[in-house]
């Protein structure tokens, strides 16, 4: 599934000079690129013919294409983040809870493809070090906010106390990435219907996982 802002569609060019553009604008311009051609076939120039200026005018906003790419991945986690943290404002009993995080995980993947490659897709050394130095800090907040849900099902009896939280949290966001990245990898397959394929993996780890 693509959300609107992966969609190939050209933005409206603007006139020589007009400028002003916000970095809202070109970062969905970078997403837009990103998803026809992928990060290594992606240009400054090519993002900057996608919105109608010069790579000149990019530059005011960019340093290079490394430098959208990171904040692109930041402001998806940090979106990512602010989801989770208003499910806490629902009093849901902590497995339902739970679920819902992982929904959110699933959701977030299957709807935003290209970013979650960028976020998580194999790129140069160079690169990923500098992506965990920006969205490391990110990751780990969502794991340990995970972690905690899970350590909340396991004191309400709704889940298995002879686990280790931690094994059930990497077991969760595991099972989740893997069926994320098998669809991004291979996504003209006939898969399962995203809602569908979301609510039979989580019915399976949420049985196995169950208090008897």
């Amino acid at each position: 599934m693509m959300t609107d802002v992966e969609r190939p569609i050209r933005s409206e060019r603007k006139a020589r000079g007009s400028g002003h553009l916000r970095r809202a604008e070109l970062l969905a311009a970078a997403e837009r690129i990103f998803y026809r051609v992928g990060y290594e076939g992606a240009t400054i120039r090519k993002i900057a013919e996608e919105v109608g200026v010069s790579s000149t005018a990019l530059y005011m906003y960019f340093q290079d294409k490394s430098e959208i790419m990171l904040e692109i991945c930041q402001r998806a986690l940090e979106g990512l983040q602010q989801e989770i943290d208003a499910l806490a404002a629902e009093n849901l009993d902590p497995v339902t809870h739970l679920r819902r995080v992982m929904e959110l995980f699933l959701r977030f993947g299957f709807d935003q493809p290209t970013t979650y490659q960028l976020l998580y897709g194999e790129t140069s050394k160079d690169l990923a070090e500098r992506r965990h130095a920006v969205v490391g800090p990110l990751n780990r907040r969502s794991f340990e906010r995970t972690q905690k849900a899970v350590e909340a099902a396991i004191a309400s009896g709704g889940l298995r106390a002879d686990l280790s939280p931690r094994a059930v949290t990497e077991v969760m966001v595991g099972g989740c990435h893997g069926i994320i990245s098998m669809r991004i990898a291979n996504p003209y397959a006939p898969w399962t219907e995203s809602a569908a394929l979301s609510r039979t993996l989580l019915d399976g780890l949420f049985s196995g996982f169950q208090a008897r």
